[in-house]
């Protein structure tokens, strides 16, 4: 069994003992022999730092001072700290962060700890962790390596967490930045049934570009007619967006209403802006 692949840890730890009660328990369940080298040969192979981020975060101080690198890889290519963000585990955070960890280094799949920590099934949980990694210079605005190329933003939207994405703006997230489809996160939280007019609300008001063209040449309030979303069309009526802006078809927003009078009726009213 290649030794350099086990983690480097020290007798009579609580990592030492999980470790040992795991593949004890794999022999116990008949995992085989096979099995168990290759649990261990998976573990990272930087040091008990990363174990120590998943599961005993008070040991992460005392870990620093026998002089663990903080921004160490596992065999991955994982941090610390992106593991933490990953796997939610924020009380690991913020004792990463203090001890010098990069907040923006990405791990082997080009997510920043942020990207990961907004994931939209997970943002709302995150919120403390997300805040944490803002105010030690998470960059706000970095997009997705992957093929959707979804900002911080985005997801915080997605995910509808009003609480992150006040957050984000008031750490200058850019309201503008685009997907692979060409929409901003305002495109987004107006086309999504499942986002509050709330966050509408909060991106218009942090001055989102209502005239934006996404996909299509649609602008926010085409998107919002075409989903029925009735208090998000009344939000970016009053707020000024432009009745008049046709999409690539030649489509106004008010086209886009596909016999729902409801969200026709919104259009007669509010009055269009002097």
């Amino acid at each position: 069994m290649n030794e350099k692949a086990r983690p480097e840890v020290r007798t009579g730890s609580p990592v030492t003992l999980m470790l040992a009660l795991v593949t004890l328990l794999l022999i116990v369940c008949g995992a085989g022999v096979t099995i168990v080298a290759k649990w261990w040969t998976e573990q990272p192979t930087a040091d008990s730092l990363h174990a120590a981020a998943m599961h005993y975060p008070e040991d992460i101080p005392k870990l620093m001072t026998m002089g663990h690198r903080v921004d160490a890889l596992d065999k991955q290519g994982r941090t610390p700290l992106f593991l933490a963000a990953v796997f939610g585990k924020g009380k690991s955070v913020k004792p990463l962060l203090d001890a010098g960890a990069d907040a923006n280094l990405p791990g082997p799949d080009g997510r920043t700890p942020l990207i990961a920590a907004t994931f939209p099934t997970k943002c709302g949980a995150n919120e403390s962790m997300i805040h944490e990694l803002l105010e030690a210079g998470a960059d706000p605005s970095i997009t997705e390596s992957t093929n959707e190329k979804y900002s911080p933003l985005h997801h915080a939207v997605w995910g509808n967490s009003l609480v992150v994405v006040e957050d984000l703006i008031a750490h200058g997230a850019d309201l503008e930045s685009r997907d692979s489809h060409n929409w901003t996160p305002l495109h987004l939280a107006t086309q999504f049934e499942s986002t509050s007019v709330d966050i509408v609300r909060a991106l218009v008001d942090a001055g989102a570009d209502l005239e934006a063209r996404g996909h299509d040449g649609n602008t926010p309030l085409h998107y919002a007619v075409s989903s029925h979303a009735h208090d998000k069309i009344e939000h970016l009526l009053k707020a000024g967006a432009s009745r008049t802006a046709a999409n690539e078809y030649g489509m106004l927003p008010i086209d886009q209403h596909q016999g729902d009078e409801r969200s026709k009726s919104l259009f007669e009213e509010i009055p269009a802006p002097e």
